[in-house]
Formats: structure tokens, sequence, C-alpha cells
């Protein structure tokens, strides 16, 4: 099934995911039931709709440095596991002793076992087709519960996903468990199209 292009005066339903219209190969998935129509956030009656003023509306990409992120914006369950795995390097020396030296700017990361219960058919495609388009490699913005942003990140924090499962419980209740891992900051985003 293609994806639609973004279209002026057309009803989206909350998350109904869109290509951005310039054919870039972006997505965007809505945040709400609305027409496309009503421009601008404060949804003034009458006025053309445009991409760049409806886009408010929808969710996926946010603008890090004016560069176009993917963004998964969804919100797990409460029941997530978080583990965290350092990166150190390890120089040995003859006498037995041993060194230590972190191996990147962040050597802290976090591993994230996400569960998105309870989720509706539409919400479960818009949230795999995320993931599909990440291919297991790409890297995208997410933001872990409070007790993880507390610390003074300089930057959004990148994650890669390599495994999800899905259960279709039965109609309108999916279950998607993820396993989202931290990516060091330093570098930049690799970005598929």
């Amino acid at each position: 099934m293609a994806i639609p292009n973004w279209e002026n005066d057309k009803n989206y339903k909350k998350y109904d995911i869109i290509e951005e219209p310039d054919g870039s190969n972006i997505f965007y998935y809505a945040t709400f039931d609305h027409n496309s129509s009503l421009s601008g956030s404060s949804g003034s009656s009458g006025a053309a709709g445009t991409f760049y003023t409806d886009k408010v509306k929808f969710a996926g990409i946010l603008e890090v440095n004016g560069e176009k992120i993917p963004h998964f914006f969804w919100k797990s369950d409460y029941n997530t596991r978080y583990s965290v795995k350092t990166e150190v390097k390890k120089t040995k020396y003859g006498d037995g002793y041993e060194q230590r030296s972190k191996a990147n700017f962040d050597n802290i990361l976090l591993n994230l076992d996400l569960t998105f219960s309870n989720r509706s058919y539409k919400e479960a495609v818009a949230i795999l087709h995320f993931l599909n388009r990440r291919k297991g490699y790409e890297q995208f913005i997410f933001t872990p519960e409070y007790i993880y942003t507390t610390y003074n990140y300089s930057s959004p924090l990148r994650w890669i996903c390599k495994e999800w499962t899905h259960s279709h419980q039965f109609d309108e209740n999916n279950v998607i468990k993820a396993t989202f891992n931290q990516v060091p900051i330093n570098g930049k985003f690799e970005i598929i199209r």
C-alpha cells in the first residue's frame, strides 16, 4: 500500500501516515483528527492550508540544527525496563596492571525494553511503519521517562531499534515490544532516504 502525499482540504484521522508533498520520502503521523484546509495551529476557518502550516498537527520528524530527524513520539507503557551498558577501553600491561578509559564521549548508554499495549490497529500500523522505515540501523530521537531526562544533555538522545515484536491480541488490541539502544552523540545522524 502506497503512503499518500499530504493534500490540502483533506480530513485526516489520528495516526494517518502521510509523505511530505515534495516527494522527499519523509513521513509524518497525524496526532489528532483534523482537516488540512484549516491552516496553522489555531485552525482559522476558511483559510487555504499548506503542508508547512498543517505539519504542526503531525509528528514523526523534528528539525535539529536545520536537519529533519526521525522522532519516535509514542509513549510506552509504565513497565519499561532500563539497563545500562558502559563502553570502556582497556589496556593491559605485562605485570597484570590494567588501565581503563571511556570508549566514547558518551560511555554510559541506555538500553530500553519498551512495551506498547492496547494499541488500536491504526496506531500499531503507524508504530510499525516508523520502526520498519528505520531498518534497524537508522538513528532517531526518543525521550525516555523523566528519570532519564533529568541529566543535562546538550543534544537530543539518539536511538536505534534492531528488535521488535508485534502481537495482535484481538480486534483493536495490539501489543508491540521494542528494544531501543542509545547511540553515542559523537557523530552525525545517519539518515535514510
